[in-house]
């Protein structure tokens, strides 16, 4: 269960957004499962479940044919729509309720979902503490290597910082359109976006943001500041300075190579969505 790109075989470990006969929704988020690093936690949909060594699906929380927001155990729990999720430890995960606009957690111990952070339903942008905060279509939750937590806040054009108790923003609007995917560089001193059309980087040092690519829709491989993406989500780091992004308007993984600043194109045509995981 790991990411094989020959002949473009993708297998779920790496990938998200890919359809199999096991599974006859969107997988949205997959991450090995620190209980057992034998199974896989999976989105699926508007669900968490394991999915086993032997491709059975065991809900966690949610149901992946009816969403809705409701906090509860097990299925009695509803979610909108699962973008993205962490285990902050072996019993909890926090989960990012895309259409919910909030954060919520899981206990592993009985499956319960309550609220972490805003007020669910409640669309709006706040910078306070968990309960105050307000978020609008966040998507990306990511665990910075000090333990700070940072969300990509997609119609608020932000990007969030959970640092305790508290919520604050660190870069707003342009060149920050519609944030989605998020991946931190290898010392976890930049973190580079997927935005509506492209990408940007951010420097944590100073909160300093600019785009690296072209923001307009198209597609284009060569150097990274002439290159066109065309609705990008998902990205992944898989070396010190080289990443795989999702680029679901054009059906295509791109390779991002900072360092080299180049981009160029591998397994055209093989997405049905438009997710990576770390």
């Amino acid at each position: 269960m790991t990411l094989s790109l020959y002949n473009c075989r993708i297998t779920y470990y790496r990938m998200e957004g890919y359809y199999t006969p096991h599974i006859h929704a969107p997988v949205l988020h997959i991450e090995k499962d620190l209980t057992n690093p034998n199974n896989l936690i999976i989105a699926h949909w508007s669900s968490l479940k394991i999915l086993d060594q032997n491709f059975q699906e065991h809900l966690i929380a949610g149901q992946t044919e009816t969403s809705g927001f409701r906090d509860g155990e097990g299925s009695n729990a509803l979610f909108t729509w699962v973008t993205s999720f962490i285990q902050s430890d072996t019993r909890h995960v926090l989960v990012v309720d895309h259409y919910s606009h909030c954060i919520r957690v899981i206990d592993r111990q009985t499956n319960g979902t309550s609220t972490y952070a805003d007020i669910c339903e409640y669309g709006g942008h706040n910078d306070q503490g968990l309960s105050q905060s307000r978020f609008y279509n966040p998507y990306t939750i990511l665990r910075h290597p000090n333990n700070l937590l940072y969300v990509s806040d997609e119609f608020n054009n932000a990007i969030r910082r959970i640092s305790g108790v508290t919520v604050s923003t660190i870069v707003r609007n342009s060149p920050l359109i519609k944030p989605r995917g998020m991946s931190f560089d290898r010392l976890g001193e930049h973190l580079y976006a997927t935005i509506r059309h492209g990408m940007v980087k951010v420097v944590l040092s100073n909160n300093y943001v600019t785009r690296i690519t072209q923001s307009s829709n198209g597609y284009a491989d060569g150097t990274l500041g002439t290159s066109h993406f065309s609705n990008p989500y998902g990205i992944s780091r898989v070396t010190d300075s080289t990443y795989i992004v999702a680029d679901y308007g054009n059906s295509v993984l791109r390779i991002v190579d900072t360092v080299a600043g180049r981009v160029s194109s591998i397994c055209t045509g093989i997405f049905v969505n438009h997710y990576i995981t770390t």
